[in-house]
């Protein structure tokens, strides 16, 4: 894939409204595509590119890691602040990228009825 369709891919996923893209992740839920197909194939591209990036596969693990460490090297050099902010941006980094991918394999999972090939 190249760079300029990640970022066709991208850009129509942020023109689809936050409160839409809630709606997305709730029917997926419920186990149904979105009822509107362009906003529907804007999320499984989105999906399927947020699951095909191997740095955000590994990105959660080495994060909490490295917020562990950071936090533990605060507590060593005498309750340095700015390296527990650092140690706490990292875990709520973590968080989001285990929250991005769980979504997108949310997304990529529900069962699609593509039209048959003409």
């Amino acid at each position: 894939m190249t760079r300029s369709e990640r970022r066709a891919i991208e850009k129509a996923w942020r023109q689809v409204p936050f409160a839409t893209r809630l709606d997305v992740l709730r029917s997926t839920k419920r186990g149904q595509p979105y009822p509107d197909p362009a906003v529907d194939m804007a999320a499984v591209q989105y999906a399927h590119l947020v699951l095909g990036q191997k740095v955000l596969r590994h990105a959660p693990g080495f994060l909490l890691a490295a917020g562990f460490l950071v936090i533990a090297v605060a507590v060593m050099a005498g309750n340095s602040t700015i390296l527990y902010v650092g140690g706490a941006c990292a875990f709520l980094l973590s968080a989001y990228v285990w929250d991005l991918r769980r979504d997108a394999k949310k997304i990529a999972a529900v069962p699609r009825n593509d039209p048959p090939d003409a």
